[in-house]
């Protein structure tokens, strides 16, 4: 079963990192040596390239590429190479402040290593603490300069809000978007984590039936749809669920690891 699989793409938060955002020392060994077996392992996360760092050398992925901001960002980031980076367009900006006015929605915007929002609060504080990621106060409009946008999150919307998220959406059909359980995610057109996945193992000649994603949220049901083996963690969504093909342990119960074992019968040698 283990010659089948040759690409991992793992999404961090909720899975290869626990409630504490640590990774398990035998979970970075199994990666270790998954790595040194010719398996192509991927981090594929939401963060910015910044945040995914400290993880992504601890497991000595330094030679592979990583996926950044729901795969609008893949990179080598040692080397300072990219085999893909996709923005959000200019002309957005204009529908999506209609849209979403500055002054009724809080706006997080993410470059490829910072954070934009439009007011400061005591999550982006502590957002930027956790992961390491400046931060700025933008008002998203021509005075105050333009930068490279990878992605645009939404958070924290009402129910009232949330009845009406077809209407909003609508009104940015242009815009290609997934939608989370908290919020909104407008991303650039054709642009998921799954497109990712399929770039990726293009880029390796690897057949999308011999991958495997590991996922456990809403920016994960492309990738998990999309891959040979899609792969929920026990903590997941149930949307996320619903598409996967196996289950796994939550992230607090070595999730990601005890998948690993079950398709790769050398990391228990």
């Amino acid at each position: 079963m283990q010659e089948n699989i040759k690409f991992l793409a793992l999404d961090m938060d909720g899975t290869l990192l626990t409630d504490a955002r640590e990774i398990p020392e035998s979970t970075v060994e199994a990666i270790h040596k998954l790595v040194k077996h010719g398996v192509r392992v991927v981090l594929s996360s939401a963060r910015p390239v910044r945040a995914m760092l400290p993880e992504y050398r601890k497991l000595g992925l330094e030679e592979l590429p990583l996926s950044a901001l729901c795969g609008t960002c893949i990179t080598w980031p040692e080397q300072e190479k990219y085999l893909y980076k996709n923005t959000i367009s200019w002309d957005a900006y204009g529908a999506l402040r209609k849209i979403f006015p500055m002054d009724a929605y809080y706006w997080k915007a993410y470059g490829e290593s910072n954070l934009y929002v439009n007011r400061v609060t005591q999550e982006t504080r502590r957002y930027s603490d956790i992961l390491s990621v400046p931060y700025e106060q933008k008002t998203f409009d021509e005075e105050t300069g333009f930068a490279d946008l990878y992605r645009i999150y939404i958070p924290n919307l009402t129910q009232t809000e949330r009845d009406e998220k077809s209407r909003l959406l609508n009104e940015v059909a242009a815009l290609s978007y997934e939608f989370l359980e908290s919020g909104v995610e407008i991303l650039p057109a054709g642009t998921s984590k799954g497109s990712g996945v399929r770039m990726l193992c293009d880029y390796f000649k690897v057949p999308l039936a011999q991958s495997m994603a590991i996922g456990n949220e809403g920016s994960d049901i492309s990738m998990v749809r999309c891959a040979g083996v899609g792969v929920a963690m026990g903590n997941a969504s149930e949307a996320l669920k619903e598409v996967a093909d196996e289950l796994t342990a939550s992230n607090e119960e070595k999730g990601v690891e005890r998948m690993l074992r079950k398709y790769w019968s050398f990391l228990d040698e």
